[in-house]
């Protein structure tokens, strides 16, 4: 699994550019299953990205959106 920042989106050739705590990782998805799940990802979205790795090959399993946290405002009186 492969967590980060979504810092970039080609939803036509399947491309996901993610920045993570340890650099910039890009995926190149070409099963059309896969390449649908880019619709609900935009710019700024926070995924999680399950990878599938089979010798020097690495295969998007799936696409996940993180939810962001909830906040709530202090009441102010």
């Amino acid at each position: 699994m492969v967590s980060g920042t979504v810092t970039k989106i080609d939803k036509l050739m399947g491309l996901l550019e993610l920045q993570t705590p340890s650099g910039w990782t890009q995926f190149l998805i070409t099963e059309p299953e896969r390449k649908k799940e880019l619709e609900r990802v935009r710019v700024g979205d926070g995924v999680d990205v399950k990878v599938e790795v089979r010798g020097s090959e690495r295969n998007v399993v799936a696409v996940l959106s993180k939810k962001p946290p909830v906040t709530t405002q202090a009441e102010t009186k």
